[in-house]
């Protein structure tokens, strides 16, 4: 088994703070525990095309959305200057191993997946 890497936490994306300030809502509107139609998460969902924090919405505010992103990440500073000092690392495409000398004949399988029967 391969060992787990210890990873840094993240922080969390707009649309995280949105699925977080959403479900905050619907509990403070609903403190009996009832549950939106569908759960939280297809609620919130449903809500992001018109968030302020949705950087595609009309109704995006670059200015509130840096606030609430900036309050909700208070305490969480050193994750966030980590974040920003590395740079991205994309994923290198492993390398094609090399063809060996002898290669096996490839084999046809469509024999095995005809029926043998008709059905009817």
């Amino acid at each position: 088994k391969k060992e787990k890497k210890e990873r840094k936490p993240r922080l969390p994306s707009a649309y995280n703070v949105h699925v977080k300030m959403t479900a905050a809502e619907w509990k403070g509107a609903h403190p009996d525990g009832e549950q939106p139609e569908g759960g939280a998460m297809k609620h919130a969902s449903a809500s992001w095309a018109q968030s302020f924090l949705n950087p595609k919405s009309d109704s995006h505010d670059e200015a509130k959305a840096t606030r609430v992103m900036a309050e909700y990440n208070k305490g969480k500073e050193g994750a966030a200057s980590e974040q920003e000092a590395t740079p991205s690392k994309k994923r290198k495409k492993p390398e094609a191993s090399p063809v060996e000398e002898e290669e096996e004949e490839a084999v046809s399988y469509t024999h095995l997946t005809l029926p043998t029967k008709r059905i009817v």
